[in-house]
């Protein structure tokens, strides 16, 4: 636009053979805008924005109406927090988003969630909303793992809301897993002290690794009530036996003073004194 002065010298019928080409190549891209509505409306409608903004109040405030409606849209998009829930191909270690991979198979009681970006403040509430919604599914869930292998950043406001989500299942006994936490992310939990709240041990460099563990805890979880088990069963069986022996010894002293036509009796036997 700072060059228009130079050329208003030019014929008219200069300027007008400029404006046609000008003007063809963007006839040639409005064929296009079928297919950019089909993949991708908000560039559409962005385009549709600028395109009536320029052709009715001019170059600059159709770039300007432009600018600002991109804005507007990459707000809201980012404004919309993904988060896939990961399932496993079976016979394999992948995890994928069982919204496009059907066959893959989910883990009793373990919820896998993966962010689909940073945690900041424009997103931090689609993401806790998405998070909470975990706690009402049926069957329920022990543990929540949070993938975070997508995550570039993370601000204040997003640390608090993950803060909060750990405590809101803490609190209803879930289990809260970290997993592929990259290292900026991973500095900034350390430097805020959130990785003491989640508790290192359960901070994971990927999601096979946080499934390993889980599956080596309920293993260990069997052993350990097996052995509960056998001891509560010793220990019944020695009341028992301390039973016996004690009603065996009353027995006896009570014949030794004389005493007839009492019955001492277990469990297991009964004896008569004459």
């Amino acid at each position: 636009l700072s060059f228009a002065p130079l050329l208003k010298g030019l014929p008219n019928a200069v300027l007008g053979s400029i404006i046609l080409v000008a003007f063809r190549t963007l006839l040639a891209k409005i064929w296009n805008l079928r297919v950019l509505w089909r993949v991708g409306k908000s560039d559409f409608l962005c385009w549709t924005f600028t395109f009536l903004a320029t052709l009715l109040l001019g170059t600059t405030y159709g770039l300007l109406t432009g600018f600002v409606v991109s804005i507007i849209a990459l707000l809201q998009q980012s404004a919309q927090g993904q988060v896939a829930q990961l399932a496993n191909l079976p016979g394999t270690s992948i995890y994928r988003n069982v919204d496009r991979f059907p066959e893959a198979k989910t883990i009793p009681g373990v919820a896998i969630v993966r962010f689909g970006g940073g945690v900041n403040f424009v997103n931090r509430k689609s993401y806790k909303e998405e998070l909470l919604t975990y706690l009402k599914r049926e069957p329920r869930i022990h543990t929540i793992a949070i993938d975070m292998s997508m995550a570039n950043g993370v601000d204040v406001s997003g640390l608090n809301m993950l803060k909060s989500v750990t405590k809101i299942f803490k609190t209803n006994e879930i289990e809260v897993l970290l997993v592929g936490c990259r290292g900026p992310v991973r500095s900034f939990f350390q430097k805020s002290k959130f990785s003491d709240e989640v508790g290192m041990d359960f901070w994971f460099v990927d999601v096979q690794s946080a499934i390993d563990y889980l599956r080596t805890q309920e293993t260990s979880g069997e052993h350990v009530e097996e052995g509960r088990r056998s001891n509560r069963a010793m220990e019944t069986k020695r009341q028992r036996s301390t039973m016996r022996q004690r009603s065996i010894t009353t027995s006896r002293e009570l014949a030794q003073m004389g005493i007839t036509d009492i019955v001492v009796g277990t469990e297991d036997t009964q004896i008569r004194q004459s």
